[in-house]
């Protein structure tokens, strides 16, 4: 519901605006690089919030990856 006092940008002008406190409007990732879950997916196989990926591929709203396995210390 929109209010009289409301202004509405469309999308496009939203994402021409560059700031330092803006996250980038598209998000670029390569295969290989380290990602983190930020939510508990599934806790029984392990991902939960915390839980380092790497990251195997990508579609337009998926990301295929992987647990990074590292050494435990001791």
């Amino acid at each position: 519901m929109e209010r009289p006092d409301q202004v509405v940008l469309p999308s496009e002008f939203l994402n021409t605006i560059y700031s330092s406190e803006l996250p980038p409007h598209e998000l670029k990732l390569e295969e290989g690089c380290p990602l983190m879950c930020f939510r508990n997916i599934n806790p029984k196989l392990g991902l939960m919030n915390g839980t380092r990926l790497i990251l195997r591929g990508a579609g337009t709203k998926v990301l295929w990856s992987e647990m990074h396995q590292a050494a435990m210390p001791g």
